[in-house]
């Protein structure tokens, strides 16, 4: 086996793919090593449309940065065939070794992304050794990615603070209200400030103390005690609720979290017989926190949500078969 099928080996290319040449740049710091790849003229290649084998129509010069080679920066240089398919015209074919749109091969890229599930973006792309605006880019391709294949339909949620929020911008509400409503409506988990608070709330009979009595009522489902009988009390409240809620426009947020729990009642009733608990939610927590610590580098609270998605949700597992 000579020097450039070890090397074709390495990148993981096949046929009609082939390893042309190879040189070392020693008069850049660090080394460069230039690898030329070349497809086979007369060979068919693929619509990256409809995948019929077409031949190719002309070829374009590219360059990719690939994983070092030891100590040396490498390079990738490529013609890329475009084919002429009688269905959609000239297209440039998919190369194997990097994604469409990318200056990078795969292989780069899936260490990129490993470095920063470890280590701040800045500290990664300075050993990887490109900007952090390319690796921050990189990221946010694959973890958009990989949360567009998460299946986030047992979600729930009642939308009582969004109720509050809009219903002041209206009519000013009383202070401290806002952690009053929020928290459980036990006279032991209220401060004085917050209970008066209420008490003001519930008496001017505004649509906030409507979906404050929804988001209480629905504490009494939680206390059901088998599953038969959660299915029951869901029934109930959600019965109790629209009837409460009415057709006020404010409470719409409430009305669409109400369809949300009839439509997945069945799956919430599953709760019932699951292991699931608050736990789990305050271990992911710590890590939210762990992410924030370390949060050298993040511009903006995309960035930030990004990175989370990366080191604590599904998401993170789905990249490591990228």
């Amino acid at each position: 086996m000579n020097d450039n099928q070890i090397l074709l080996l390495s990148l993981g290319l096949e046929a009609p793919w082939k390893l042309v040449d190879q040189q070392l740049d020693t008069t850049k710091q660090p080394h460069e090593l230039h690898l030329t790849i070349q497809g086979e003229r007369v060979a068919q290649y693929p619509c990256p449309v409809c995948g019929a084998l077409c031949k190719a129509h002309d070829f374009k010069e590219k360059q990719w940065r690939h994983l070092n080679f030891f100590q040396h920066h490498c390079y990738i240089h490529a013609s890329v065939p475009r084919v002429k398919c009688p269905k959609h015209g000239v297209k440039q074919v998919k190369v194997p070794w990097a994604r469409k749109g990318s200056a990078f091969t795969l292989l780069f890229e899936q260490a990129a992304v490993t470095l920063a599930r470890e280590m701040p973006v800045h500290a990664a792309a300075r050993i990887i050794g490109i900007g952090d605006k390319r690796l921050w880019r990189i990221v946010q391709h694959y973890v958009a990615q990989a949360v567009a294949r998460l299946d986030l339909s047992r979600v729930q949620a009642i939308a009582l603070d969004e109720v509050r929020k809009t219903e002041n911008r209206v009519q000013p509400l009383p202070k401290h209200l806002r952690w009053a409503v929020l928290k459980r409506g036990d006279l032991d988990h209220l401060t004085t400030h917050q209970l008066m608070a209420l008490a003001e709330l519930l008496d001017q009979g505004l649509d906030t103390a409507t979906a404050w009595r929804v988001k209480e009522r629905l504490r009494w489902v939680r206390q059901a005690s088998t599953p038969r009988a959660a299915k029951w009390r869901i029934t109930r409240f959600i019965n109790y609720a629209s009837a409460l809620v009415g057709y006020a426009p404010l409470l719409e947020p409430v009305r669409k979290a109400l369809q949300t729990l009839r439509n997945h009642a069945q799956r919430v009733a599953r709760r019932w017989t699951s292991a699931f608990t608050n736990a789990r939610l305050e271990g992911l927590n710590s890590i939210f926190q762990a992410a924030r610590a370390r949060a050298r580098g993040y511009r903006n609270d995309s960035t930030f949500i990004t990175m989370i998605h990366l080191i604590a949700s599904p998401a993170g597992s789905m990249l490591k078969s990228t």
